[in-house]
């Protein structure tokens, strides 16, 4: 058997898991990974698009959220259709999502007419 350590997840986080759940969106969370002052957490989190046209379909995104000192500094939208690769920095959790979503509609306009 093995053992998982326990962590202290900083308000900063609960703050951007809380922000997931009132927007309908289920978040996993990486534990923070530290290094001088810094700490670095990964929130992954799915969008669901239910098709008229066929199945459904998800696309996963992940944020990467640093911190200082329990403060939060920057989130980063690294993963998911369109972003691997090439960071792209947002303002908060909320604007993570919208840009996710929005990426999201653009592929599936993109999907549909062709």
């Amino acid at each position: 058997m093995t053992s998982q350590a326990y962590c202290t997840i900083p308000n900063f986080i609960l703050d951007d898991l809380k922000t997931c759940i009132e927007a309908g969106i289920v978040p996993r969370i990486r534990h923070g990974i530290s290094g001088n002052n810094h700490t670095t957490w990964r929130i992954r989190f799915s969008l669901w698009v239910d098709r008229d046209r066929g199945y459904p379909k998800y696309y996963d995104f992940e944020v990467e959220v640093i911190g200082s000192y329990q403060r939060f500094i920057d989130h980063r939208l690294v993963a998911g259709p369109g972003f691997d690769d090439v960071a792209q920095e947002c303002t908060s959790m909320a604007a993570c999502i919208e840009l996710a979503k929005a990426k999201v509609a653009e592929l599936e306009a993109k999907e549909s007419s062709t």
